[in-house]
């Protein structure tokens, strides 16, 4: 998780306040903000994996990486009050791969499969699309 040291006790109690806080302190978003932060060398890592690994494919794909948003990451504790912590949220960081074809994206998958990358979950955006975008 990057040079900090979370501890889960630590992330508990954090999630906790950030969801039922009124209006989240300034030490805790500072928290929130190092904790997000813990995450930058590791999804850059991934990314050049990723991005590397899809243009072996697909000369033309786009990929891109993000770490989520405080008032996402706060949002999101409060609309799944109950049903979800901070520290077993597994979007605050992500890469997304956008290529022309199916076919292409389950290539890349299986690259990345074969490579000995960790990939916990693909969305089919033409399969299920999101009203999101």
């Amino acid at each position: 998780m990057g040079e900090e040291v979370f501890k889960r006790s630590t992330l508990e109690r954090l999630g906790k306040r950030l969801r039922d806080e009124e209006c989240a302190e300034s030490k805790d978003l500072d928290l929130l903000q190092a904790y997000r932060l813990s995450y930058k060398d590791v999804i850059s890592e991934v990314f050049h994996i990723v991005d590397t690994t899809a243009k072996s494919v697909c000369d033309s794909a786009i990929c891109a990486f993000r770490i989520k948003r405080i008032d996402s990451i706060i949002g999101k504790l409060r609309r799944l009050r109950g049903k979800l912590e901070l520290n077993r949220m597994a979007d605050i960081a992500g890469c997304r791969c956008i290529v022309k074809t199916e076919r292409e994206i389950y290539r890349i998958i299986k690259k990345l499969k074969e490579s000995g990358l960790q990939v916990d979950s693909t969305n089919d955006y033409i399969k299920a699309p999101q009203d999101t975008g």
